[in-house]
């Protein structure tokens, strides 16, 4: 038998931890459609079998976790991210442009206002309302990085 590649050596491992997860051979075996003994070799380092795609699939959703195809991802260079973790954090780096675009508006406003060392009633009221929004932005942004922490926690 041709020793094993690196990946080889991983994708065994991920389908052991992926069966153990799912709570062993047997109960792994009633979600697959393979038996117990089959799996066991999948995952055993004398076996030259692999398990198939849709197997190692079925393994994962069983598992609750993407075991296998993180193994796959990680051999090709790249790492899993969930969707809800990707737009979570691509919602906050916009929160966080959105605050900053508040804040350039709000300085070049109290600029603009001061500028000849007068601020009209008018000036002031401009300078309130973009202010107010730039707030809301900043609450948006702790909200969003609040869920992160655990929870829509209050904390000021």
């Amino acid at each position: 038998m041709k020793p094993f590649s690196d990946f080889q050596f991983a994708l065994k491992a991920a389908v052991r931890r992926a069966v153990k997860m799912a709570g062993g051979p047997n109960a792994a075996a009633d979600v697959v459609r393979v038996d117990a003994p089959r799996l066991s070799r999948y995952g055993n380092l004398d076996s030259p079998e692999f398990a198939p795609v849709d197997v190692g699939f079925e393994l994962d959703k069983a598992a609750g976790d993407p075991v296998i195809l993180r193994a796959w991802a990680n051999e090709l260079g790249f790492e899993l991210v969930p969707r809800e973790a990707a737009k979570a954090a691509a919602d906050l780096a916009q929160a966080a442009v959105n605050v900053v675009q508040g804040a350039s508006e709000l300085l070049t406003k109290t600029y603009a206002a001061d500028a000849d060392g007068v601020r009209t009633p008018s000036e002031a009221r401009d300078i309130d309302t973009v202010a107010a929004e730039t707030e809301q932005r900043v609450i948006q942004l702790r909200t969003l990085n609040r869920s992160a922490m655990g929870g829509n926690r209050n904390s000021n």
